[in-house]
């Protein structure tokens, strides 16, 4: 079966999609952390291969008896913990999105494929009928623009 040949989503299905995956975030959120554009630009990025400075620097600086003041080397360490445990998440969901935007978009092409393939038909036999000529004046209007201004439905998803 090709991609474009699947079968479309029922309204219902899609619903309770929508429903799952409205909870599911609702669940991580009352754990998980939303940043601005400031608060993640000015976050600092974990290196590559940074565990094992993490365990080395922790060992240390308890052996040492070395505090810095708000965080201990236990916050430290949870602090890695959680990002390693989060990282098969990210991954699932990130395929989720993915297949989401990848399935919208093929819709949508299908969907404007087949209006543009309409509307040429249609505007072939609209030379001989007047009416259907002044019926598809709108089309035809939007057509001629070079760019269309996206309506609400074409809206992305607001910013969570």
């Amino acid at each position: 079966m090709s991609k474009s040949s699947k079968p479309h989503p029922t309204p219902a299905e899609l619903d309770k999609f929508v429903e799952k995956a409205k909870a599911l975030h609702a669940q991580m959120c009352t754990w998980g952390i939303t940043l601005s554009k400031d608060e993640r630009r000015r976050a600092v990025n974990f290196r590559p291969g940074g565990d094992t400075v993490v365990e080395l620097v922790g060992r240390i600086a308890d052996q040492e008896e070395v505090v810095v003041p708000g965080r201990t080397t236990d916050d430290m360490r949870e602090s890695l913990d959680v990002a390693k445990r989060l990282r098969p998440a990210i991954g699932i969901v990130s395929g989720i999105l993915q297949t989401l935007e990848d399935t919208a978009r093929l819709a949508s092409s299908d969907c404007w494929k087949t209006t543009t393939k309409y509307y040429t038909t249609l505007g072939r036999a609209a030379k001989d009928a007047p009416d259907l000529e002044g019926a598809l004046k709108p089309a035809v209007e939007f057509f001629a623009t070079k760019k269309s201004k996206p309506t609400p439905s074409d809206a992305k998803a607001p910013p969570r």
